[in-house]
Parts: structure tokens; sequence; C-alpha cells
């Protein structure tokens, strides 16, 4: 168990520097992410889990889509695979929320995401089932362990090198930096509201956090091809 949970501490530091860097949408992070929900449902902790794939189905709605340059087809995959994932974590939950949210706050994520990808055959063809449902499922729930991590076998991970199949990353906090940056130059032109000193060495101090972040996070030429469970 101790081995289980000093693992499971290096992943969520793993999942943040990656969403730091590479943004919450690109698709190493996401396959980290998916690993570290698995980790929380086989240690029982659904709360946790549905807060990943909440969290993921939140960055959705908001301008990482740009960030991460995902294509509509992409959006629609994240959209059946976590909303399918949150659901099976609420089952398990006992149908329980966090204590700090309630149904309503699920219902309008479920309807901003379906609205977001509507139109792709993916999306109508899972047809991922309404919130409001949920709930009457709780009596006819059976756990087949779905989205569980159950450990790794020999032959169970696979890394890809330089070559076929290699992920193109966007560093997602450079281009925030860079669109910070494009407004401070507008501020400096006479444009801004007379910040632009205090501003530059925000700027200055975020680009050395860039570059510290791509220190600890340099696995660019490889990716989990497989997650056991997931």
């Amino acid at each position: 168990m101790g081995e289980r949970s000093s693992a499971l501490s290096l992943l969520e530091d793993i999942c943040y520097n990656l969403r730091r860097v590479w943004g919450p949408l690109d698709k190493t992070t996401l396959e980290m992410e998916r690993l570290r929900a698995s980790m929380y449902t086989s240690l029982n902790q659904h709360g946790k889990a549905m807060g990943v794939h909440e969290d993921i189905l939140s960055h959705m709605t908001s301008d990482e889509l740009d960030l991460d340059l995902v294509t509509d087809k992409e959006e629609a995959e994240i959209a059946v695979r976590h909303l399918q994932q949150l659901r099976l974590s609420y089952l398990r939950n006992g149908g329980k929320w966090p204590r700090d949210k309630d149904q309503s706050v699920y219902d309008d994520l479920y309807h901003i995401v379906s609205e977001q990808v509507s139109t792709q055959d993916i999306w109508k063809n899972a047809k991922v089932e309404d919130v409001s449902k949920w709930a009457a499922n709780l009596r006819t729930f059976k756990d087949d362990g779905s989205g569980a991590w159950r450990g790794v076998t020999d032959g169970q991970w696979e890394f890809m090198g330089e070559g076929e199949g290699k992920y193109k990353h966007v560093n997602a906090m450079k281009r925030r930096s860079t669109r910070y940056s494009g407004n401070l130059a507008s501020g400096l032109n006479g444009n801004g509201n007379g910040n632009g000193a205090s501003n530059g060495a925000a700027v200055n101090g975020q680009q050395q956090q860039v570059k510290k972040l791509e220190g600890l996070v340099n696995i660019q030429g490889s990716r989990v091809v497989q997650v056991n469970g997931s």
C-alpha cells in the first residue's frame, strides 16, 4: 500500500507538470490523467477519480481547446470517454457528489459539452446518458472494473521514440506567456494601464518557470501506448 501511495504521489506531480507545460488537453497529459483516475479507482477513491474527469471536461469549455489545438473529432472523443468514466465513478461512489457541489453543476457541464460536440458522429453513436438519469442506475449497477488500474505485467507498457506515432506537443505555458507579452506590449505602446514595469517582471518570471518545468518534464519523445484497464 505504501508503494502505491508513493507511486500515486509521483503520478500526481507528473500530471501537474504536464498540464502546466503541454496543457490539460495534450494527448500525453490526457493519457497520464487517465492513468491517475484509474489508480484512484483501484484504491476506491472514487470521488478523486470523479474530480479528474470533471476537470478535463471543464477544460473543454475554456480556451484550452485553442491552446492545445484539439480537433473537433478529438474533442468529441474526450467528451465521450470522460463523461462515461465520470458516470462510472459517480455510481462507484454510491451516487454521491462532492461535498461542495450538487447535481446542477454536472448537469450544466454535461449540456455545455454535449452542445459543443453534438454534430460529431462519435458523440451521436455513443449515446452518453444525461446526468439526470445516472441515479436511476444505482440499483442495477454492477461494477465490471472498467477503467480501474489492475497493475502492469511484462509487455503491457510500450514506449515510442522518435519517428512514427510521436505526438506533436504545444507548449501551453509559452503560448500563454506569448499572449500575455503581446498584451503587455500594447500597454507599453500607450494602450495599457501604466503597469508596464510590474507586468514585465511577471512575464520574465513566467518564462523562467517555463524553462524550469520543461526540464522536469523531459519525455517529449515517448508516450504510453497502453494503460491496463483504462
